[in-house]
């Protein structure tokens, strides 16, 4: 949920594509995230919505990746810029109190310049996709973002830094 003083309310539901997901079945994926591989790669999501935060990290699980979650932006990047982060790509939300995605970004990139960033963001006026990729951010996704698409290019970034 989103909401701005003088602009209005915006709520984002996300569910999964397939019934079957359910289910447990990972052959019911759709084509860009079946080829997904079922390595347990180390990835990082900060996300301060929880109800968002909860859906991403089960989303990233299912398809086999190994999450750790971060819903304070400010925790994320003292753990993140530490000398061994123990991930290989961190996703995060731009609009988050404390710090800003594009901060925490930039404080992740400063001790580790070849780490993938995905920075997810809704309408902001604060980054735009020319400023994150100067600092080093890898991608600029607009929200709403599908999961599916968003777990396939981690694995490209992934696949492209190893």
């Amino acid at each position: 949920m989103e909401s701005i003083v003088g602009r209005g309310t915006s709520v984002y539901v996300i569910l999964p594509v397939t019934s079957n997901l359910a289910a447990g079945d990972p052959t019911a994926l759709d084509a860009p995230v079946r080829n997904t591989p079922r390595v347990r790669r180390p990835v990082a999501i900060v996300e301060d919505e929880p109800a968002l935060a909860r859906v991403m990290n089960e989303h990233f699980d299912i398809l086999g990746f190994d999450v750790s979650l971060y819903t304070d932006a400010v925790v994320a990047a003292r753990a993140l810029s530490a000398p061994q982060p123990g991930v290989h790509l961190v996703i995060t939300d731009q609009t988050m109190p404390g710090l800003s995605g594009l901060d925490l970004a930039r404080t992740i990139l400063a001790a580790h310049p070849r780490l993938p960033v995905i920075l997810c963001t809704g309408y902001s006026r604060a980054v735009n996709h020319d400023q994150a990729i100067d600092i080093g951010i890898r991608a600029f996704v607009d929200k709403p973002v599908e999961l599916d698409a968003l777990a396939a290019l981690a694995v490209q970034l992934l696949d492209e830094n190893e």
